[in-house]
């Protein structure tokens, strides 16, 4: 279970003392959405300009945090059994 937080403010506090974290930017009809988990803890946002400051932010204090960026996501079960676009 991940716990959506609301405001960036307080989960760049609390991904600030964690060592792993991953992230994802995506490219959607409606903007460029952008997803953080740390722990059990998520933040979830779209925003419908690229060069919003605070996804600008976001997106620098993740790879400053040295987080994972995370390019797609398939089932565990389906891992070995299907080949990966761009691997």
């Amino acid at each position: 279970m991940v716990n959506i937080v609301k405001d960036w403010s307080q989960m760049e506090e609390y991904a600030e003392y964690c060592r792993i974290g991953q992230y994802q930017v995506n490219e959607t009809l409606d903007g460029t959405e952008v997803r953080v988990l740390v722990g059990r803890f998520g933040y979830v946002h779209l925003y419908e300009d690229p060069k919003d400051p605070d996804l600008d932010r976001i997106v620098r204090f993740c790879k400053r945090s040295n987080f994972v960026e995370v390019r797609d996501n398939i089932p565990e079960e389906q891992f070995f059994k299907t080949s990966v676009q761009g691997a």
